[in-house]
């Protein structure tokens, strides 16, 4: 991306990833515009408030633009802007290719895992920058310590958020790589879990510079001994390089003590649950691979305030804690419901489920039922993918399989969900919304009346 004319024009600009994008090519003295649909955004908030105007689909491209970057929710061939762009021979290139020519001549740190990969993005950004590292991070989620989905620095240290999702890992060239996890998901294009494990593993094979896996993950556990070179591992193993000795959650804040090289450290979060504790050590072990001292570490850990989706307090109804959070595999299922049960404990927890993708919920339906251990369970139906042409299995399916001492209930529309709710709750309860689709409108119909 070195045109002459620096103009771009972000096709999906409404995507995480490509708001974040949109942010640092501003950041470096870009013209930026771009076009989506009509439906509205967490990150329309985050366009607007840096000026980025967005088109329709069917507008024409504005001739000043010198290059096209693209969601890879839409090809080249059907979709009409990127059908005009290569009319007009623009450079044109889709999200990865476009993250992964960030990568030149950079000292590219790059996030990966099945779990906590946004998270954990988010720590080792905030660290670093507290740490005066003064480093350029994409996240692919609102940071409220950034006021956005990226952070623009003068150095030469980038930070990015790397999905595993149609293999974007191919176009990346990092110094340095974390993996949180590595779990099989994404079953629309991975068929099989050993080909969702493929990419990661040629992923660090090619890796130069510092590696961290979580020791307790056992297919991270396996990729080190493949890797046949050392690494930093984090985790509640003994032998981990970063071992979790224990965290608990008191006085609002979650207290956390491991050991680093033989000695023992202690520092707090203010995001509960044992999965934010791991995401705060795999953190701590790439920053102070990089310099940074643990103490700096705690202090800019101690104040982070999370990432939008991420277990966010969304407000409240009838004296009842509204919270939100992305999670849509069994495991961040299970993730978010103990942490809510940690920080409230003694509350009444209804979680309201949206589960995300016809393929990932037939694949995945008895671990969301077993997952889903609730004090009451409402289940909207299925929000689909863009990329999914054929509606195979219902969420009345889900709550079919879920155990009989679970009270459950099925509702077409998230609106029907927010109905159910509204006679229910009392300041006696937690709400938790969970998904990767639209279900944090909920929070706002219930603030709405």
């Amino acid at each position: 991306m070195n045109a002459e004319n620096r103009s771009i024009y972000i096709v999906g600009i409404k995507g995480q990833g490509m708001t974040a994008l949109a942010l640092v090519l501003q950041g470096r003295g870009w013209n930026v515009e771009g076009s989506d649909v009509a439906d509205e955004f967490s990150t329309d908030v985050v366009l607007q408030s840096h000026h980025i105007p967005v088109h329709a689909f069917t507008d024409p491209l504005p001739r000043t633009v010198a290059c096209v970057a693209y969601s890879t929710a839409y090809h080249p061939d059907t979709h009409p802007q990127l059908q005009e762009a290569r009319r007009r021979e623009l450079l044109t290139m889709s999200y990865p290719e476009a993250i992964g020519q960030l990568f030149d001549n950079v000292e590219g740190i790059a996030v990966a895992g099945t779990h906590g990969k946004t998270t954990t993005t988010a720590m080792i950004g905030v660290v670093l920058a507290s740490a005066g590292k003064d480093p350029t991070v994409i996240v692919g989620s609102p940071v409220q310590d950034f006021h956005g989905n990226a952070r623009v620095g003068s150095s030469t240290l980038l930070v990015v958020e790397a999905d595993e999702y149609q293999n974007k890992f191919q176009y990346y060239h990092p110094q340095h790589l974390v993996i949180t996890s590595i779990e099989y998901d994404h079953p629309d294009y991975f068929p099989t879990v050993q080909s969702y494990q493929q990419v990661f593993a040629a992923f660090a094979q090619r890796i130069p510079g510092t590696i961290v896996l979580r020791a307790d993950d056992p297919v991270c556990a396996a990729l080190a001994k493949i890797l046949q070179r050392p690494v930093i591992t984090f985790g509640r193993g003994q032998g981990a390089s970063v071992h979790l000795l224990g965290c608990i959650w008191r006085q609002d804040h979650q207290h956390i003590r491991y050991s680093l090289h033989g000695r023992e450290f202690d520092f707090s979060l203010l995001l509960p649950g044992e999965h934010n504790a791991m995401n705060a050590l795999a953190a701590i072990a790439m920053t102070t691979q990089l310099g940074v001292e643990p103490s700096a570490a705690h202090k800019a850990l101690a104040d982070f305030a999370g990432v939008t989706r991420r277990f966010e307090v969304r407000g409240e109804y009838h004296g009842a804690i509204i919270i939100d959070d992305f999670a849509h595999h069994p495991t961040e299922v299970r993730a978010a419901i103990a942490a809510a049960r940690q920080k409230y404990a003694g509350k009444r927890l209804i979680v309201v489920f949206q589960p995300h993708t016809y393929s990932r919920t037939k694949v995945m339906l008895k671990l969301f039922a077993d997952a889903l251990k609730a004090d009451a369970v409402i289940v909207p139906e299925i929000a689909s993918s863009a990329r999914e042409t054929l509606k195979t299995i219902s969420s009345k399916d889900l709550v079919k399989k879920m155990p009989k001492n679970v009270p459950a209930r099925y509702t077409a529309t998230l609106e029907e969900a927010a109905n159910l709710l509204r006679p229910m709750l009392t300041d006696h309860d937690i709400v938790l919304l969970l998904g990767a689709g639209e279900v944090w409108k909920i929070a706002d119909m219930l603030q709405q009346g």
